[in-house]
């Protein structure tokens, strides 16, 4: 388990209960050096059924892959994602509402081979698919400084 310290602006995941010395428990684990984020590290919603593929395709060093699929939390308000993995599922979740809004799948070769993006109106404004690819791969370079080979 990792401890990552809290301060009071910071928001607070459902999961992990804050102790007095406003500490947060986040459910991470560590794999070769990375800190592996999963799911209960955030609150999030269901994955929505409603969806469409996306169609986007790229690759990624091994480096850069391993570096993804570690995922990101948040840091402060300001900070949109929050993006874990399961298996070989990457999932790009609004840090305020909880929404999955994209999915990659990633191969063990770091390619791109299965993308969605919610349909679901309540949750996401779908745009064009060129747009939402230009959005993942915004949010991509944007939170783990890695480009698409």
């Amino acid at each position: 388990m990792v401890y990552e310290e809290v301060r009071s602006k910071d928001k607070i995941p459902k999961t992990g209960d804050c102790d007095k010395n406003n500490r947060r428990q986040l459910q991470t684990h560590n794999t070769g050096g990375l800190i592996m984020v999963d799911k209960t590290s955030w609150e999030t919603k269901e994955i929505p059924i409603s969806r469409r593929p996306l169609g986007y395709s790229a690759s990624f060093s091994e480096s850069d892959a391993a570096t993804i699929m570690a995922g990101h939390i948040p840091k402060d308000m300001d900070d949109k994602w929050f993006i874990y993995s399961e298996g070989d599922w990457i999932y790009f979740v609004r840090s305020w509402t909880g929404f999955h809004i994209y999915g990659i799948r990633l191969a063990d070769s770091g390619v791109v081979s299965d993308s969605w993006v919610s349909l679901d109106s309540d949750q996401h404004r779908v745009k064009d698919s060129m747009t939402e690819i230009d959005n993942l791969e915004f949010v991509i370079k944007r939170k783990f400084n890695v480009q698409a080979g």
